[in-house]
């Protein structure tokens, strides 16, 4: 993904703002940035790297006079790209956006409140799941019958810096109209820069909210795991970083080798776990099973959740066990709605079918 300059996540910021104060699709103008003292300038030189990336589009054009007016939003995958950033610095900058996550911002009071004075937990859980996902998105060209089809490609990346694991999805996006999927040689050439800026600027609304859909996934597959997962737990509630994540181990530096900074270092690994392990007879549990239940008893949630889990089953050939044991409660539930709305049929228990089965 596009790594944001500090004034490009500045623009963004002004676009988000102005965005949710106006009624849905009026989109936002260069006019409307400058208010948010965002110079001009500033906001030309940024625009055009945006809209290639997918993080802003152009929703409509007005004209006044001899000029065209422009109508900018940010997208999902700008949404993302804005928080991502903004986490890098202090996560409690991301509790103003929160509401705007779908599902996770409707629960978010109640996960505080059931975490009680563990509560700050659940920014970092969402801070974990923001570094663990990447979107790329690019521009190819496929030739058919002599005319270019342009596409865009967006890829998404789980990546699991605890057990080294990377997973990549494609999905892949042509122009909404029929008539821009074959673009004659000629034609494209002369209309390269507004094939890129303008046909997919709009259809881009057609690129699914897939990112901010594996986000909330990560983020509850991740809330499983810290029930699950002791060591996941443990460096999550110590706010050890993900390259951190290595065998715990009491390595002493030279300077330090005396037997009393020793026992000094042990103490305090001891004080970490004591403290984790009164988080995990207290609120653990009661986390677990609401998160559990919200997942399993939202069908949309649970689609999204399923989508994601469903990938990332897909590259194990074995299991870890906080995979299985997830996954036990997910089949589960799989069969159960598939038995309710008429996907798959059980078998009456009676001799004819028990033989067959």
């Amino acid at each position: 993904m596009l790594e944001l300059t500090k004034v490009q996540t500045r623009i963004l910021k002004a676009i988000f703002e102005i965005q949710h104060k106006e009624s849905k699709g009026k989109g936002v103008t260069s006019y409307n940035i400058r208010n948010q003292k965002i110079p001009g300038r500033t906001f030309d030189i940024n625009k055009d790297v945006l809209l290639y990336h997918q993080i802003i589009r152009i929703i409509r054009e007005e004209k006044t006079g001899k000029q065209t007016r422009l109508y900018y939003e940010l997208t999902p995958i700008g949404f993302f790209a804005l928080i991502k950033s903004l986490s890098n610095d202090k996560p409690d900058v991301l509790l103003k956006y929160i509401k705007f996550i779908p599902h996770l911002g409707e629960q978010w009071e109640k996960y505080s409140s059931a975490m009680g004075s563990y509560h700050y937990l659940l920014l970092r859980l969402l801070k974990r799941a923001l570094n663990e996902l990447d979107i790329l998105t690019q521009y190819r060209l496929h030739t058919r019958d002599y005319k270019f089809r342009p596409r865009i490609e967006e890829t998404t990346t789980f990546l699991f810096e605890d057990r080294g694991l990377e997973i990549k999805l494609s999905d892949l996006y042509y122009p909404a109209k029929k008539e821009e999927r074959g673009i004659h040689h000629k034609t494209f050439l002369q209309k390269k820069e507004k094939i890129w800026k303008n046909i997919f600027s709009k259809d881009s609304i057609q690129i699914s909210d897939r990112t901010v859909n594996r986000l909330i996934f990560l983020f509850y597959f991740n809330a499983m795991k810290l029930h699950y997962d002791d060591r996941f737990g443990f460096h999550l509630f110590n706010d050890f970083h993900a390259s951190q994540m290595g065998e715990s181990t009491l390595e002493i530096p030279k300077e330090h080798e005396k037997i009393e900074d020793f026992e000094k270092l042990k103490n305090e690994y001891k004080k970490k776990w004591d403290d984790y392990d009164k988080f995990w007879k207290t609120k653990r549990k009661e986390f677990f099973d609401i998160i559990i239940k919200d997942v399993f008893d939202n069908d949309s949630l649970f689609f999204i959740f399923a989508e994601g889990f469903t990938s990332l089953l897909a590259v194990y050939s074995h299991k870890p066990t906080v995979i299985e044991q997830i996954d036990n409660h997910f089949s589960k539930k799989l069969i159960e709605k598939g038995l309710e709305y008429g996907i798959i049929e059980k078998i009456p228990k009676d001799s004819d079918s028990e033989s067959k089965s």
